[in-house]
């Protein structure tokens, strides 16, 4: 199983990719306008990996799911238009991991639990099996399909 380290501080911080070149969470990410994305970017880069669970949940930052013993949400909250929310769990030694991302307004979908649960599952098989491989976020490049583009 393919990782992106996102960020390092006092936490560590992936994102689960399904294959090589797709990684739902920054592809989700991608899909954004430049400054909704480079917030995501920036918070789950540099504010998660350097500050505290107590901080995210004061914040209303960060969220835990009823229905789930496993996954927590993260939320950007907008000004009408549906919520960008990422899905995480957390792993031994102070490291959090991505699973996906969605676009949602209202109450998060047991859809989007399981998948984020699947998602554990896998990856606590492939950390048993030792078969976790981590790339550097500035070294993961998915295929561009808007070759030349500004974003």
């Amino acid at each position: 199983m393919q990782l992106v380290l996102l960020g390092q501080g006092r936490w560590t911080v992936y994102a689960i990719c399904s294959d090589e070149t797709t990684c739902p969470l920054l592809d989700l990410i991608a899909s954004l306008d430049s400054k909704r994305a480079a917030r995501m970017l920036a918070d789950l880069r540099e504010f998660v990996p350097t500050s505290q669970p107590r901080d995210w949940v004061r914040m209303d930052f960060s969220w835990k799911l009823r229905g789930t013993e496993i996954v927590l949400e993260f939320r950007w909250p907008t000004r009408g238009g549906p919520t960008p929310r990422a899905y995480w769990f957390y792993d031994e030694g102070a490291v959090i991991v991505c699973t996906h991302a969605v676009l949602k307004k209202g109450d998060t979908k047991h859809q989007d639990i399981a998948l984020a649960e699947q998602a554990h599952a896998r990856y606590m098989a492939a950390k048993r099996a030792g078969q976790l491989a981590v790339v550097a976020f500035e070294d993961f490049d998915p295929p561009n399909e808007e070759e030349g583009s500004d974003g």
